[in-house]
């Protein structure tokens, strides 16, 4: 894995005072990965390094997703455990079907289709890359008790859907 950045150019932490006023905070570099996995043909994968450990998405060549998340410490065996491991579609939610009358077609794979323009080049081909703004509310904030903590979660969650919206949409984010 290589160090990984998802901010933009104009990247800034806006955070509101006690007037209700936007202030500008000083933004932090946020630990984060992006590689391939050794063995594995077709995986990626994406990390990040927050306050509660290490969170990590795999993606598989035929787009399964395996999750490693930090878990309450426990004892097994005699051996702790600090994270669990499991595949993406062994948990239960609701189902979602998506679809529709959208037809592909070279017009709607275009940048302008889908308001983007300006692009990258990866190894494998070009990416678009979509500039957005993330809102984070006070129960968020609460949950992670500093900007540096709520402004890393942000970011762990875009590197990771990252790496299937580049694979699928050949679109990334740019934090901005």
């Amino acid at each position: 894995l290589t160090p990984h950045s998802i901010q933009g150019n104009s990247y800034r932490v806006l955070v509101q005072d006690s007037d209700r006023g936007l202030i500008d905070h000083e933004p932090t570099r946020p630990a984060l990965f992006r590689g391939a996995v050794d063995g594995r043909e077709g995986w990626v994968a994406s990390a990040a390094l927050l306050d509660d450990g290490l969170n990590v998405t795999l993606i598989e060549a035929n787009n399964r997703i395996y999750r490693v998340v930090p878990a309450d410490v426990a004892e097994r065996d005699g051996q702790s455990i600090t994270h669990v491991g499991f595949w993406s579609d062994a948990i239960e939610g609701p189902q979602i079907s998506l679809e529709g009358d959208v037809e592909q077609t070279p017009d709607n794979d275009s940048a302008d289709s889908v308001g983007m323009s300006s692009s990258a080049m990866t190894l494998d081909g070009t990416l678009t890359i979509g500039q957005i703004g993330i809102d984070v509310d006070s129960d968020y904030f609460a949950r992670y008790s500093s900007v540096s903590n709520v402004e890393a979660r942000v970011h762990a969650i875009i590197a990771a859907v990252n790496i299937q919206y580049e694979r699928d949409t050949r679109i990334t984010h740019q934090l901005s």
